[in-house]
């Protein structure tokens, strides 16, 4: 910037050079936000894979401690907010990073992990009293819960009980905030058993809209 004889603050004229590094600059900073965001993502669900593994071979299924925490700060809140989740609500995990096929419907992916849950005495976390019910749970590190969460969620469920005739009570969708500063240490969405059906005939629909604009594109 630089000012005119009258006082007032103009712009300074810039080179093509420089305009275009400003451009360039501007274009790659989402990807570059994105990546960094997945980065920490990454790096929180190592940590709570690391954790969680230890305990299957060593303590139970209970996580006593973080195994490998990150250096990254973000990735460390985020980890540590899924810690005290298991703590307030017994957790005893039964696998981890668990790949999930159905055969019926041709889809695979990879479940977080599988767990024993009991309920809190936070009514506004835990509406009703449970105790070492057969659960899935998906780590978010995201910034907001959003609906096609529970989507993936009902398509792990299906494929689960597909293959190997699981009886899935809940559901937990657990957000991990990078930020230390919000206002709870973690975010849960629960889904219960009989909200997976309807959630798994939007899974479908999504999966068929995807299939048909390919189709049309194509």
């Amino acid at each position: 910037e630089i000012t005119d004889e009258f006082g007032s603050t103009i712009l300074a004229p810039i080179t093509l050079e420089e305009f275009t590094k400003l451009v360039m600059e501007a274009k790659s900073a989402h990807r570059e936000h994105l990546e960094t965001a997945g980065n920490i993502g990454h790096a929180a669900h190592k940590t709570l894979e690391d954790s969680i593994n230890y305990a299957l071979k060593n303590t139970d299924g209970v996580v006593q401690e973080l195994r490998n925490l990150p250096e990254d700060e973000k990735a460390n809140t985020c980890a540590e907010a899924a810690f005290k989740w298991m703590i307030a609500h017994d957790v005893h995990w039964l696998k981890s990073e668990a790949k999930i096929y159905s055969k019926a419907f041709k889809y695979a992916g990879t479940l977080d992990a599988m767990a024993e849950v009991s309920s809190c005495g936070d009514l506004s976390c835990c509406i009703e009293q449970f105790s070492k019910s057969l659960s899935i749970i998906d780590f978010k590190t995201s910034n907001a819960l959003r609906t096609q969460y529970i989507f993936q969620l009902a398509a792990y469920e299906q494929a689960e009980r597909e293959e190997k005739g699981t009886d899935i009570q809940r559901g937990f969708i657990l957000r991990l905030p990078k930020d230390r500063t919000e206002s709870k240490p973690f975010q849960v969405w629960p889904v219960l058993k009989a909200e997976f059906s309807d959630a798994f005939e939007a899974f479908l629909t999504c999966i068929k809209r995807i299939t048909l604009v390919e189709l049309v594109t194509e």
